[in-house]
C-alpha cells in the first residue's frame, strides 16, 4: 500500500490586509434610518442618539464619526452642512473583528432645530478635516441618513403634518463641497 505526502519546506507568507473605507451597517442601524425620526418637544434641549455597526479594515487607524445635520445643504461657512456632532472613535480593528458600534449624541440646545423636515447623517471616515467638517479622503467614508420631522403638538395639536416638500433640497455633498463655496 503507498501513501503520498506533502512536505512544506518553507513559510507561508501572509500578505498584510488592505485597507478599506469604514463600511456603517444599515441593518440594525438605531433608529431605523427607514423610519422618519419625530423629534417632538416643546423646547430646543434634546439630544437624538444615531448608531450603526461599522465594519472595515483599518490599518491601525481608529474610525472617527460625526453627525450632520441637513448634509447637502449649503451653510453660511461654505460646508455642505449646518452643524457637525463629533461621536465616539471606534478602534481600530480587521473587517472579520466582531461587531464595532460606531454612536453620536447629537445634543441640541446651543444649535437649534427648526421646526420642519431635516437630515441628520452619520458619517464614519478614518479622518476628517477640520477645515471643511468633511472626510479628508473623499474615497474614505460612508454615511446613513435619517429624515428628521421637528413638530411641537403643544402649539401645533399634532406631528401628523409631515409634508417631505419642506426637506432641505440636496445642494453639495463631502465630494462636491465645492458647489457651496461662494466666489471671490
Amino acid at each position: 500500500m503507498s501513501a503520498s505526502a506533502c512536505l512544506v519546506t518553507s513559510q507561508p507568507t501572509l500578505e498584510e490586509p488592505v485597507p478599506t473605507k469604514p463600511f456603517l451597517e444599515v441593518e440594525g442601524a438605531d433608529p431605523d434610518p427607514r423610519q422618519i425620526l419625530v423629534i417632538d418637544t416643546p423646547d430646543n434641549a434634546f439630544t437624538v442618539t444615531l448608531s450603526a455597526n461599522v465594519r472595515s479594515e483599518d490599518a491601525e487607524s481608529p474610525v472617527q464619526v460625526r453627525a450632520l445635520l441637513d448634509y447637502g445643504t449649503c451653510f453660511l461657512n461654505g460646508a455642505p452642512f449646518t452643524a457637525s456632532f463629533s461621536g465616539n472613535d471606534v478602534s481600530d480593528g480587521s473587517i472579520d473583528d466582531p461587531v464595532r458600534k460606531a454612536t453620536v449624541n447629537a445634543t441640541f440646545g446651543a444649535v437649534v432645530l427648526q421646526p420642519g423636515c431635516h437630515r441628520l447623517t452619520l458619517m464614519a471616515s478614518h479622518d476628517f478635516d477640520e477645515g471643511t467638517g468633511c472626510p479628508s479622503d473623499p474615497d474614505d467614508f460612508t454615511q446613513i441618513t435619517w429624515t428628521v420631522f421637528r413638530c411641537n403638538s403643544m402649539v401645533s395639536g399634532d406631528c401628523d403634518g409631515f409634508d417631505p416638500d419642506t426637506c432641505p433640497p440636496v445642494q453639495a455633498s463631502c465630494t462636491n463641497f465645492q458647489a457651496c463655496q461662494v466666489p471671490q
